[in-house]
């Protein structure tokens, strides 16, 4: 009698598709954990948290206002990022506020719905940002 086993093709083939299986595994995990890095960045979420921040007191201000804030975590974030331009950018025909701590993308834009008359004078080297509504 003979002794039945795997054959060789049967255990190549077994071999191939663990190989492709493990393969594809560290490709998908590799693609999550590059999308978790760059969605988690502290950049990503200054520029998010100070755009809704800012719109929040654009809306809650009475004319007349003087405001400055405290910007020094946004210029920390900025440094590291190489960014040296206007990181606030108030757009007041939209009524839009836009924070921009990244040289690529487009930072993150929030809305706000006053009609008052509102300059924004960043001061770098105080590392302040001045809102003036009239």
């Amino acid at each position: 009698m003979r002794k039945r086993g795997l054959r060789k093709a049967g255990s190549t083939d077994f071999l191939s598709s663990v190989i492709i299986f493990i393969l594809l595994n560290v490709l998908f995990f590799s693609v999550m954990f590059a999308f978790v890095y760059i969605s988690g960045s502290k950049a990503r979420i200054y520029e998010q948290a100070y755009s809704k921040q800012i719109a929040l007191i654009l809306d809650g201000a009475k004319p007349g206002t003087n405001i400055t804030l405290d910007l020094s975590k946004i210029y920390e974030v900025a440094r590291k990022e190489k960014r040296f331009e206007r990181m606030i950018i108030l757009d007041s025909e939209n009524n839009v506020v836009e924070v921009r701590l990244q040289n690529s993308g487009e930072g993150y834009r929030t809305k706000y719905f006053s009609s008052a008359n509102i300059k924004i004078l960043e001061n770098r080297y105080e590392e302040k940002l001045n809102i003036y509504i009239n």
